[in-house]
């Protein structure tokens, strides 16, 4: 949840646009209180836009820059949209053309969708006084030094607070050592699916735990 943290930059009146899959109530209920209430107080125009699912359903999965940047183009006003579609649509068939119409047209989709698919979310007055949330998780019982060390220097460097912490915090790894068993504690959502172990298909390669980000 600490990515909201870049809400914190955007200025009054400025635009903040979010990748996500929720909307209505799904929406409000995930988005922090800290978040919501820096969006109100600020004016700031909030959309949103689920880049992954139409990227899966256009075919380009996972890839979703090109549907983000026709997002960007279409709220940021820098230039026309009707030109930033023409202008990514000539780039992306000066890209891709060589691997085929099918390709091409999988881009000019993107773009499209991404123009069309932004959806604004109201910012209610009541976020003005929307509480402070928690953006941590417990920590998971572990060693004792495991459990120092990601107290005290994981979990600031994960939320990019590494440049706070004073040099005592080093004090017992300053051989450069790290405790085993720490990435158990990096729960950072780093999938957007999950993956399922099916028992009847496994041999016991053991090869999934090379590719698994879980």
């Amino acid at each position: 949840m600490h990515k909201f943290n870049i809400v914190q930059e955007i200025k009054d009146g400025g635009t903040f646009l979010l990748n996500c899959p929720y909307e209505g109530e799904a929406l409000e209920r995930f988005l922090p209180g800290q978040v919501k209430r820096y969006l109100a107080q600020h004016h700031i125009r909030f959309y949103v836009i689920d880049g992954i699912r139409i990227g899966k359903e256009i075919g380009l999965n996972n890839k979703i820059n090109t549907i983000l940047q026709a997002a960007f183009f279409k709220l940021s006003g820098i230039i026309p949209p009707d030109k930033a579609l023409e202008l990514m649509k000539n780039a992306a068939k000066l890209a891709y053309e060589r691997k085929g119409d099918k390709i091409v047209n999988m881009n000019y989709a993107a773009i499209d969708r991404g123009m069309e698919e932004v959806k604004e979310v109201e910012v209610k007055e009541s976020w003005k006084t929307a509480k402070d949330e928690p953006l941590d998780e417990d920590l998971l019982p572990d060693r004792e030094e495991v459990e120092r060390f990601v107290c005290r220097i994981q979990k600031p460097v994960i939320l990019q607070e590494g440049d706070r912490l004073p040099v005592s915090a080093f004090v017992d790894i300053a051989d450069g050592s790290v405790p085993s068993g720490t990435t158990a504690h990096e729960r950072r959502n780093v999938a957007t699916e999950i993956p399922v172990w099916k028992p009847e298909n496994c041999i016991q390669c053991n090869r999934c735990s090379f590719v698994c980000p879980h």
